[in-house]
């Protein structure tokens, strides 16, 4: 894990990690979590009310929930497309990165499953403080 600060920011990432999409929807398989922010999104374009979409979770701060699943995927994803792509959440924007906030410091982690990993070119410090940029501007979207 890497440490570096971004201004005034502190941010761990992943160190010397590929990756490149393989674009398997493996991702939409697990449990995609929300930002209050993506929950009004997501039902503003869906036209739902969040609770057909979402599940509360607590601890997980900063979301407030996770996308609720039909059988083994993500309610918005048919065969292996997500219907809500442009509007898709910032965890899958994300992903197989993770971000938390933990006091003063953002750590990102990575989800090992993913297929991609390993892949394309080594991700840097520029990589994850634009990711880190992108969150700080998410809910002023």
């Amino acid at each position: 894990m890497m440490f570096n600060t971004l201004g005034w920011l502190r941010v761990k990432y992943p160190k010397e990690i590929k990756f490149s999409c393989v674009g398997c929807a493996s991702c939409c398989r697990r449990s995609a979590l929300l930002l209050p922010e993506d929950i009004e999104r997501l039902s503003r374009v869906t036209g739902l009310n969040p609770e057909k979409f979402a599940v509360p979770v607590q601890g997980l701060e900063p979301y407030t929930h996770k996308l609720k699943r039909s059988g083994k995927a993500c309610i918005f994803l048919k065969g292996n497309k997500c219907f809500v792509y442009p509007y898709r959440p910032l965890s899958c924007r994300f992903y197989p990165f993770i971000l938390f906030q933990i006091g003063n410091e953002y750590v990102f982690i990575v989800d090992e499953k993913c297929r991609g990993l390993g892949r394309g070119s080594k991700l840097g410090r520029e990589f994850f403080e634009k990711l880190l940029l992108e969150y700080l501007k998410w809910g002023s979207k």
